[in-house]
């Protein structure tokens, strides 16, 4: 090949290389032995809820597990662990895992209505109360906790704790109409009837349909 061949090739080679050096040389060099850059935390929590709105909380709950492994606020990842185990009916897990955001924000409510759920949902009466009043502590006009309480007592027929917590939340949400109902029965069943039924008016005001209102009207009425 004569030299002045070489010469073009080579001026046709040299700006086609320019481009692949220069993307070598910007790249990060990585030590013998180093870990690769973690991932950015917030593509697994995109991930997990794209993944509990499909309700695949398996997939969820591994997504949660890996915002938290690499780097993810510990308190968010403690709470969405206790919630995807939570919606998956797991609660056992989901009660350890919002033991262990409560542990680590004791202040927190969101960890103690999480605990209230699960325990809830296992209709355990000794855990709803102990987180309600927990919560309560931390937080003492707190809605969920007095309606659980409240509930509770209505339902283990401890009427006049029921009659006191029901009126305790109807004095700051007084247009209540579950409190109301909730009142209502406690009162009847204490024997108050008298007052007892112009609660069950109330509601029957507001929707003739509510549940078991006009029975409760009817037979706090009755002579």
């Amino acid at each position: 090949m004569q030299f002045s061949n070489v010469v073009i090739l080579m001026n046709r080679i040299i700006p086609l290389l320019i481009p692949i050096v220069a993307l070598a040389a910007n790249r990060p060099t990585m030590r013998s032995g180093e870990a690769p850059p973690a991932a950015n935390p917030a593509q697994y929590w995109s991930a997990s809820v794209e993944a509990e709105a499909n309700k695949k909380y398996d997939e969820a709950l591994a997504a949660a597990q890996s915002f938290k492994q690499a780097g993810g606020d510990a308190l968010l990842a403690w709470e969405r662990l206790g919630w995807l185990s939570y919606r998956n009916g797991d609660y056992a897990p989901a009660d350890k895992y919002y033991s262990e955001a409560s542990r680590l924000f004791p202040t927190a409510i969101n960890p103690l209505l999480g605990l209230l759920n699960s325990a809830q949902a296992q209709k355990d009466a000794k855990k709803i109360e102990s987180t309600a009043l927990a919560l309560l502590r931390a937080e003492p006009t707190n809605y969920r906790a007095q309606m659980a309480l409240a509930g509770l007592h209505l339902t283990t027929r401890e009427y006049l704790r029921a009659v006191s917590e029901y009126g305790r939340v109807l004095v700051n949400y007084p247009d209540d109409l579950d409190a109301t109902s909730g009142l209502a029965w406690a009162l009847y069943y204490s024997g108050n009837k008298h007052q007892a039924s112009p609660l069950f008016h109330r509601l029957l005001s507001v929707n003739p349909d509510y549940a078991y209102a006009q029975r409760g009207y009817e037979l706090s009425t009755a002579k």
